[in-house]
């Protein structure tokens, strides 16, 4: 979606300055809306696209300083910049001092005057993006559940997965049993240095759980879960023979097991009904160890 053209608003209660500045403004690209007098800008309704105000400091209802104010009670996001032929030191110290983007007197140079509201407009486009973000965080957060809003606030206080799950008693139980079939093989590298590596084909793999997740409002209870499949291991292992019967060495092990099973989710269907789902459930593991060994019989 494009974004809207920009507007420059200018309030001042001299016809001419306001039809000059109109033209100025039109001719760099950018929309212009003037007023005579500030109240009749103040009732003009907020605009969602990048916009600023000219302000003239001396006006027939209301002093440029009082719609500052105003403005920034309102409208904090609107960017000001102070064009007026009655300026002094204190005018502008205190103008600047409440967030004016700039204060200019007359005459003024049009492209100093243009590069104000260049910089103006910019200020306005990054606070609407801003707005933007914070808006659809907001109406996130808002859709959340009650429950979830609970997880977030424990998230976002530091807590781990396993702390928040502690918390508000969310856990997960489960035991796997597996057969394996596998073939091991010792390599000598050097003198005393040597490599062991197995490899295992698990044709058979079972698994029962026990799911209290509580944050879906359509479960009810612990959930168990069962299957069977199958898996695989991989190991390997280096070691250095400090004594004929003792050794010391590292290792890594990877080991994967997938299952075809189900899930009794309790389901609201007028009443709380046991309904079994198809799903699919898969463990990995990869893990680092320091092994000592001791052969026995050997001196």
């Amino acid at each position: 979606m494009p974004e809207a053209t920009p507007i420059v608003f200018v309030v001042d209660d001299d016809v001419s300055v306001r039809e000059s500045l109109e033209l100025l403004i039109e001719c760099a690209g950018w929309r212009s809306e003037t007023f005579a007098c500030a109240r009749s800008f103040l009732l003009r309704s907020r605009d969602l696209a990048p916009n600023c105000l000219i302000l003239d400091m001396k006006l027939p209802d209301l002093d440029g300083l009082e719609v500052q104010q105003r403005l920034v009670r309102e409208r904090s996001d609107m960017p000001i910049i102070f064009l007026t032929g009655h300026g002094d030191v204190p005018l502008t110290v205190r103008a600047m001092k409440a967030g004016a983007v700039e204060f200019l007197t007359k005459p003024v140079a049009d492209d100093v005057l243009l590069v104000a509201i260049r910089q103006a407009l910019a200020r306005s486009a990054r606070g609407l993006r801003q707005a933007s973000a914070l808006l659809t965080v907001r109406e996130c957060y808002a859709s959340l559940s009650r429950r979830e809003r609970e997880v977030m606030a424990l998230v976002v206080s530091g807590l781990l997965n396993k702390q928040v799950g502690g918390e508000l008693g969310i856990s997960e139980t489960a035991e796997w049993h597996s057969l394996r079939l596998g073939v091991a093989g010792e390599l000598l590298l050097f003198n005393r240095l040597r490599l062991t590596a197995d490899a295992a084909w698990v044709p058979y793999v079972s698994l029962f759980a026990q799911d209290t997740h509580w944050l879906r409002p359509d479960i009810g209870g612990p959930v168990p879960e069962r299957g069977t499949g199958n898996g695989m291991q991989l190991q390997g292992t280096v070691s250095w023979q400090l004594t004929d019967a003792f050794s010391v060495g590292v290792g890594a092990r990877y080991w994967r097991m997938r299952t075809k099973g189900s899930a009794d989710l309790e389901q609201m269907i007028g009443y709380w009904n046991p309904v079994a789902q198809p799903l699919a459930f898969t463990t990995e593991r990869f893990g680092a160890f320091v092994q000592t060994a001791w052969r026995f019989g050997l001196r």
